[in-house]
């Protein structure tokens, strides 16, 4: 029977998810993370769904987003580490002439898929950047086996401190993270997304089962943090920060250990450690020394007025970020709330 694509809602379609698990899929692409991304930013959802007959066999998902600053164009998918196309190479190859198609009659500037693997090599990425992934295992001890002598010796530094590390699912300990997250984000020069994005990921990510914040205190003050997602068998590292000063006790270290002890005792099979820029190399050194496994992620942009597919051009955003980093907190917020929206 011939395949045929249809052109849906991934949060009217159950079934989305369902697919997604059996194909081991990430959970970026999840209906949960589709609608906060959605919710949150007022963009629009649409699935070109692969079907055999009835029988859901692929799919891409995409996000609309419309704006009066960075134009009309679609997405797969804004704010993800990585969303690449379900599908085989022939259903790629479908799917993908019926997002130009649409996008042309929708009058979209260009596509973005952030992952790839079903295009030809001669195909310049827009950006490259690295992920890095762990395989665990059931006793934590096998994993922890893995970890580089200077990890080990920075969990054990932090684990004679009276730092304690909390894994907690409440609304109250994501408002706690994102108050850490700001500080973060100020220190690295990037406004910190709106407050409702991580109110929309508690409401259909961490609510429904699919997520943990971890918290590091001393004595009465948080001084880091991470938020971790879960889909199907596999978790996700999606966001980190800490307090500055605190930064030599090593808490982000003990959070990291205490989160993959957490996720080896409940059956989970891999952690994703996220998306990191090719020239970080003390991210790229703090990843790797957990024994994470390092590849590229590609992200490719078409121009639908064009035809073809663009490479960035890349830069330099030192003097941006070093200007950032000294704005007021309070008015690095207010930029993100008016930003994000139109970059995603």
């Amino acid at each position: 029977m011939a395949r045929r694509i249809k052109i849906i809602s991934p949060l009217d379609y159950p079934e989305w998810d369902e697919f997604l698990i059996r194909r081991s899929a990430g959970v970026f692409l999840s209906s949960g993370w589709i609608r906060a991304v959605a919710e949150s930013y007022r963009y629009s959802p649409i699935l070109f769904g692969i079907f055999d007959g009835e029988e859901l066999a692929g799919g891409v998902p995409v996000m609309e987003v419309k704006s009066l600053l960075t134009g009309l164009r679609g997405g797969s998918l804004p704010f993800s580490d990585y969303s690449g196309p379900v599908t085989d190479e022939d259903g790629f190859k479908k799917t993908f002439c019926a997002i130009i198609d649409h996008g042309k009659k929708r009058g979209w500037d260009y596509v973005e898929l952030r992952g790839g693997d079903n295009l030809p090599g001669f195909v310049e990425a827009h950006e490259t950047y690295l992920i890095h992934s762990l395989m665990l295992a059931e006793n934590p001890g096998d994993v922890y086996s893995g970890l580089s002598p200077s990890t080990k010796r920075n969990i054990k530094k932090a684990a004679k401190t009276p730092i304690e590390v909390q894994g907690l699912v409440t609304s109250e300990s994501v408002k706690d993270f994102y108050s850490l997250h700001c500080i973060t984000r100020r220190r690295n020069g990037i406004p910190p997304q709106p407050f409702y994005f991580f109110k929309k990921i508690y409401e259909h990510v961490i609510s429904k089962g699919g997520g943990t914040v971890f918290l590091a205190s001393l004595g009465d003050k948080n001084i880091a943090g991470a938020l971790f997602l879960r889909f199907g068998r596999r978790a996700f590292f999606k966001f980190g920060a800490s307090v500055p000063e605190f930064l030599h006790l090593r808490p982000n270290n003990l959070i990291m250990w205490k989160a993959i002890e957490w996720h080896c005792s409940n059956g989970y099979k891999s952690l994703c450690l996220g998306r990191t820029d090719i020239d970080d190399e003390g991210l790229k050194r703090f990843k790797s020394g957990w024994g994470a496994d390092e590849r590229a992620v590609k992200y490719y942009r078409y121009y639908l007025k064009r035809d073809a597919f663009i490479k960035g051009m890349g830069g330099s955003l030192d003097f941006r970020k070093t200007f950032l980093s000294k704005m007021p907190l309070p008015a690095l917020k207010a930029a993100g709330r008016l930003l994000y929206r139109h970059i995603g």
